[in-house]
């Protein structure tokens, strides 16, 4: 997420503590740095995007193949600039040059998508995970599995936690979603499909409450994306 937002203060991870110019735009690149390591080890590329898209001019590159690429990106882009958060418009121009033809090819795929707020156009972004659904029969059981979208939120900031909120959904007593991206895509398809993770950066940055420093981290990060 390079939206504007992207630029309030925020809690430097390396000392837990505010720090005058530092910001969440700045967390993004500590967070990237602490999992890129582990993600190339499983695959020798990762495809890479901010969104809204930067200026082409920059030359910032969509594909990292070594920690150092991330460094590099972020000295490109030291600042968010964007105006808005087009989640949905970004995962789809993911879809279109990478994600389409794994889901082809049935090859599972994990997406991580670190944004501070909700998504400018939510109606949007339910279409997109309609579109996917209907096209590769992901609401198919042994299929759904092949695709996993894990939402991180930087910040504190109350859309993005009802934006969380919404992704995972609300169920009833029965485990029967009420609320929220489940409810959408149940109604849509008859049947349940979980495609959207979501986490805090607190967890990423082993400063989640209640759960063992251990248990946190970007390497369990990364694993809860995969395998939830």
């Amino acid at each position: 997420d390079a939206s504007g937002s992207m630029n309030a203060d925020d809690t430097n991870p390396s000392n837990d503590e505010k720090a005058a110019g530092w910001t969440r735009f700045n967390s993004l690149r500590v967070g990237i740095e602490g999992i890129i390591e582990t993600v190339l080890a499983l695959d020798g590329t990762v495809g890479f995007s901010f969104f809204p898209a930067p200026d082409p001019a920059l030359g910032v590159p969509e594909v990292i193949t070594a920690p150092s690429d991330v460094t590099s990106i972020f000295k490109k882009v030291p600042t968010a600039y964007g105006a808005n958060t087009p989640t949905g418009a970004a995962l789809r121009n993911l879809y279109e040059k990478k994600l389409k033809q794994l889901l082809t090819d049935s090859e599972p795929f994990t997406v991580v998508i670190f944004t501070d707020g909700g998504a400018s156009d939510r109606t949007d972004l339910e279409q997109f995970f309609k579109d996917i659904v209907r096209t590769h029969d992901l609401k198919s059981e042994k299929r759904q599995n092949l695709a996993a979208f894990t939402f991180i939120q930087q910040g504190n900031d109350s859309s993005a936690t009802e934006f969380l909120v919404y992704l995972d959904g609300t169920k009833n007593a029965a485990g029967k979603a009420t609320a929220g991206l489940p409810l959408v895509l149940e109604r849509e398809f008859g049947v349940e499909v979980d495609l959207a993770d979501t986490q805090l950066d607190d967890f990423m940055f082993g400063r989640a409450s209640g759960i063992a420093k251990d248990n946190q981290g970007p390497v369990n990060v990364l694993w809860n994306a995969i395998n939830d």
